[in-house]
């Protein structure tokens, strides 16, 4: 695959990942302040079964249940303050 072309597949699996963590922590936000916020915990939901599942890794070489457990720790800790 041309280098050119390699990198911008790279470029957008980075994308898709960004944006799901973006979404995630506003899903845990959303929910920390609206526990009851049934749409928040189901995308929370869905997106950690996007982070475990094989399609993540057709987008990074990062390690999926990782990246779940720094968000559930982030989100933890901004729940302390």
């Amino acid at each position: 695959m041309d280098d050119g072309l390699r990198a911008n597949y790279e470029a957008l699996g980075n994308a898709v990942v960004i944006r799901a963590v973006k979404d995630y922590r506003m899903a845990g936000r959303r929910l920390m302040r609206h526990p009851e916020d049934r749409l928040a915990l189901s995308e929370m939901v869905k997106l950690e079964k996007f982070f475990l599942g094989p399609d993540f890794s057709m987008f990074t070489t990062m390690d999926g249940k990782y990246l779940v457990d720094r968000l559930r720790e982030e989100l933890r800790k901004g729940k302390d303050r």
